[in-house]
């Protein structure tokens, strides 16, 4: 189903678009566990929603998404190569729905990295 997802992210409708970043990152939330194993390949399909040409919406969900991801399985993201990435799409430009998320997702990151530094 996770593939299923992320097909769409070569598709040229900006809506498809959007709506498969969102869809990852709802389907990554709700099964965590067997998400897992993909995240590389998950994480490697969302990166191309964070392209400056990108569509706004669909850069926003996929800031959604992995913020998702995130909050769901932190110990198994290498947040020095996400968090740039991520932090970069930030604020986001279409809606506010995903503020609160975000910065949780932020606030996750960083007691991440500390307890990993440590």
């Amino acid at each position: 189903m996770l593939s299923c997802c992320l097909c769409p992210s070569v598709d040229q409708d900006d809506i498809n678009r959007q709506n498969a970043a969102y869809c990852t990152g709802l389907l990554v939330q709700a099964n965590p566990e067997q998400a897992s194993p993909f995240l590389p390949q998950l994480l490697s399909g969302l990166h191309t929603f964070f392209r400056a040409d990108e569509a706004a919406g669909a850069r926003d969900n996929a800031a959604g998404a992995v913020g998702r991801i995130m909050l769901a399985v932190p110990q198994a993201l290498p947040l020095g190569q996400v968090l740039p990435v991520f932090l970069g799409a930030l604020p986001l430009q279409v809606g506010n729905c995903a503020c609160i998320l975000l910065m949780l997702c932020v606030k996750e990151a960083v007691a991440v990295r500390c307890v990993q530094a440590h």
